[in-house]
């Protein structure tokens, strides 16, 4: 029964990491779940990346309200494809164990001096070495889950300041992540034989030698005895890492008409980002148990840093069709994790650990382009990332997304939504998404993706999402 319940206990602590360090901002929110970073001219609010679009936003306006806005909040989920991901880390935890682990596997019988034979052992070694890379390489590529929560309000005024609009926004969200560094076990046989060479010249009483087979593997042969015992480091290592983001943000765009159905609008968005980053990186080999490595996290020490960042924006609107282009957090704010001890560690292990120590966040380019028809009753949109760019978590991203919508002025059910984005690196997970506005205000949006995996024996989405939240002016 334990067994059976491992992975969704992990899973549950990941989300309960999550919510101890609420976090980066990674998860969308509201209607841009579905329509992405795009300048969304069906919506109340567009949440775009694009800072130009607060100026799109309030000449869609209706009413003599004074002020726009939207609170929405979401999470999701997101997991590599290994069948019970933690009862394997904690397999390979036995199989890399100093204390024994992989060597424990071996049968070490006592060698003749005067006839040693090493071809059956350095084969059993082998055999060994294989399963052992096996489980480095499928915990390595899919040994990962993600988990994400967040909050984000938006808020526009709905009047002239300087010609131009003034927005403002606010985002505290979380991310918590677990993953691995693998170092492969590159086990030679052959180069191993030949280290064991020199062993059949060993005579009793010569003093113990040692002989490294590569791969971290050596043997210790008592010529005397024929003892022969054996001793095994690898340095593959388990990061386990959440973070905890408030942003506050101001926009601002300004209109410059080109002709009565034709305008550009110019961005900019000033950000005041405070990022606090937490890390545990044991060797994989050191671990007892993977699962309370989430409540290490918890508990760990947060670094916490603020920066202020920019983006930039432009977006040309027309009667059918708009297109835009945005840069954000051109001035590449830097964080650091807090400090791990890596005493015991190699100097490869260690020096892992301290190339993670830092997070640099990466400007990013984005187009968008959306064609309507006059009445803006029909949408197609698309995003694209004209570069991948690697989160805190160290996760890599670079989305595309294509959307569509309806649009009405129905109290009850005024947009529908359907969208498909695709992450060009990292995870190259795929998603489906799908969202309604009802009763004018609520937003609700799903997404999930479209691979699947198998937990506990089920095929599932590798991941899914979920934001709801409300529009409002006054």
């Amino acid at each position: 029964m334990r067994n059976s319940t491992r992975t969704t206990a992990a899973v549950l602590a990941l989300s309960a990491a999550v919510g101890s360090h609420a976090g980066t901002g990674f998860t969308l929110n509201g209607p841009a779940l579905t329509t992405g970073g795009v300048s969304n001219g069906q919506s109340l609010l567009s949440l775009s990346a694009n800072p130009a679009a607060v100026g799109f936003d309030r000449s869609r306006a209706k009413g003599d309200s004074h002020v726009l806005g939207g609170i929405y909040a979401g999470g999701g989920l997101e997991y590599g494809d290994a069948e019970e991901l933690f009862d394997q880390y904690d397999a390979l935890a036995d199989a890399l164990t100093d204390s024994g682990g992989f060597v424990n596997g071996l049968s070490f019988t006592a060698i003749d001096p005067n006839n040693p034979d090493f071809s059956a052992l350095v084969a059993q070694i082998n055999t060994e070495a294989q399963q052992v890379d096996t489980l480095l390489a499928l915990v390595g590529q899919e040994g990962y889950a993600n988990a994400d929560l967040g909050f984000h309000g938006a808020f526009i005024i709905n009047g002239d300041v300087f010609g131009g609009t003034l927005g403002f926004d606010l985002n505290y969200s979380g991310s918590a992540s677990a993953s691995s560094i693998i170092d492969p076990l590159a086990f030679d046989a052959d180069a191993a034989l030949t280290e064991l060479d020199t062993a059949y010249t060993l005579t009793p009483g010569d003093p113990v030698t040692t002989f490294d087979l590569t791969g971290g593997i050596s043997l210790n042969i008592n010529p005397t005895t024929g003892a022969v015992s054996g001793a095994f480091t690898n340095d593959s290592l388990l990061a386990v890492r959440a973070a905890e983001q408030t942003q506050l943000g101001m926009s601002y765009s300004y209109p410059i008409t080109l002709s009565d159905n034709s305008r550009v609008y110019l961005g900019a968005k000033a950000k005041v980002v405070q990022l606090g980053l937490s890390r545990v990186m044991p060797r994989i080999g050191d671990i007892t148990d993977s699962e309370a490595l989430f409540d290490d996290i918890s508990d760990a020490d947060m670094k916490t840093t603020s920066n202020l960042s920019l983006d930039l924006g432009a977006l040309w609107v027309s009667e059918h069709v708009s297109a835009g282009i945005s840069v954000e957090d051109i001035l590449e704010p830097e964080y650091k994790f807090n400090a791990i001890d890596t005493t015991g560690y190699s100097a490869a292990a260690a020096a892992a650990v301290a190339r993670l120590g830092n997070y640099q966040q990466e400007a990013k380019v984005s187009i968008e382009a959306s064609v309507y028809t006059a009445d803006r009753t029909w949408a197609l949109s698309s995003y694209v990332e004209t570069q991948a760019t690697t989160d805190a978590m160290g996760e890599e991203h670079q989305w595309l997304q294509i959307s569509g919508g309806w649009h009405s002025d129905s109290f009850w059910l005024p947009n529908v939504r359907v969208g498909y984005r695709a992450n060009q690196a990292g995870s190259e997970v795929s998603i489906y998404s799908f969202g309604v506005t009802l009763f004018r205000y609520v937003n609700v949006d799903v997404a999930t993706a479209t691979q699947k995996v198998t937990i506990e024996g089920e095929s599932l989405p590798r991941g899914a999402s979920a934001s709801m939240g409300i529009n409002f002016a006054f």
